[in-house]
């Protein structure tokens, strides 16, 4: 069965696209994708993302149990502070990219709506093989809502509206907030290269803290904004789309997310794995490309060196800020370097060339003056 958010009347009369993002029906966009990136590039987006995997994890070994099942230090962990971290298998295989919170008397997961059963799948297996740890899993995805705010101004909202105090609150941390009379978590997430702030609310509550917000950033030119644009934010920044970069077989070493792994901790699900092919040589890495053309390319499009085939496109998108195409590729290992040219495959007899880059592709006004600050 479809889920919506408790806006979704809002979102209908406000005229926006739906889409399908796991389970859940959600706006794609209100009135386009440029618009929107404009927005949140100059201004604020408000977002809501209700859609998100929201589990909570109780029990007085969740946290050794935690450290087994993620691959970061969650030992090192402390209340208010969020763990951007991997679930692998056995084999050392990404099963999913994870925000982990670590709160007063319990933990919870955050990730994307696409990945929820097999997160839950995952995590539930482990707590059931070692039912002395008294690990007890609650899915709350439909019990709070999530509504994010993005840009360079972003900061403003939650100034405003929980305490300015909040501009302290640091990269990945979280605290316990109120907008008026609402009880909120508020994180904050940084995977776009702006200020990004969500505010965690229970759902009969959504509607009236989305209201504030609008009212609050109209000063500031905010604008509602659907979900597709995320991707063109985290394809300049190089982060990491779960949904689109990470393959059934895709190891952290591919993908470049060896920093989400303690190394030295004794053990975790898929170390000896992932150990195994560290020492042996990583076949292929994530890396970033960029096409003078403009053209997109589709997935799977297969990259050339001297007519032989090196590596494939996993997607690709338009960068308004660049103007050209930029996307990801896996290429073997010892052509992922940055500065190279290769061809792509195409229909016709005109050849296509790429380059790789180093990213992100550029500084956001965000950054510029958070360094001049």
């Amino acid at each position: 069965m479809t889920k919506r958010s408790i806006l979704h009347n809002h979102h209908l009369a406000s005229g926006a696209t739906l889409k399908t993002y796991g389970e859940w029906e959600m706006p794609g966009e209100y009135i386009g994708n440029e618009q929107e990136y404009q927005a949140v590039r100059e201004r604020i987006g408000l977002f809501d993302l209700s859609c998100i995997t929201k589990i909570k994890i109780t029990g007085e070994s969740s946290l050794e149990f935690l450290e087994e099942v993620c691959t970061g230090n969650v030992s090192a962990m402390s209340e208010g502070k969020i763990l951007n971290t991997l679930l692998c298998n056995e084999e050392g295989k990404i099963i999913a990219i994870i925000w982990l919170l670590m709160d007063e008397e319990c933990f919870f997961i955050h990730s994307v709506a696409e990945k929820k059963r097999i997160i839950w799948e995952h995590i539930n297996q482990y707590a059931q093989k070692y039912p002395e740890k008294g690990i007890k899993l609650e899915d709350v995805s439909e019990s709070f809502g999530c509504l994010s705010v993005i840009g360079h101004k972003a900061i403003e909202i939650p100034k405003r509206l929980v305490s300015e105090d909040t501009i302290g609150l640091p990269y990945l941390g979280f605290e316990h907030g109120k907008i008026d009379d609402i009880e909120c978590l508020l994180c904050r997430y940084g995977y776009t290269g702006e200020y990004e702030y969500r505010f965690i609310i229970p759902n009969e509550s959504l509607e009236k803290a989305w209201k504030r917000i609008e009212e609050t950033g109209k000063e500031e030119g905010i604008l509602k904004c659907g979900l597709d644009v995320l991707d063109i934010f985290m394809l300049e920044m190089k982060s990491v789309n779960q949904n689109r970069d990470i393959l059934e077989d895709t190891t952290p070493l591919q993908a470049g997310l060896h920093w989400m792994i303690y190394f030295r901790k004794e053990a975790f699900i898929g170390k000896e794995s992932i150990f195994e092919e560290k020492e042996k040589g990583i076949p292929r890495k994530l890396i970033t490309i960029t096409l003078e053309d403009g053209q997109p390319l589709k997935e799977n499009t297969q990259i050339l060196l001297d007519s032989e085939k090196i590596g494939f496109i996993v997607h690709s998108g338009y960068s308004p800020t660049l103007k050209k195409e930029i996307g990801m590729a896996y290429i073997e290992s010892e052509y992922a370097w940055v500065g190279l040219e290769f061809e792509v495959e195409t229909t016709t007899e005109k050849m296509r060339k790429l380059k790789t880059v180093s990213a992100p592709l550029f500084i956001t006004k965000t950054v510029i003056v958070a360094q001049e600050g």
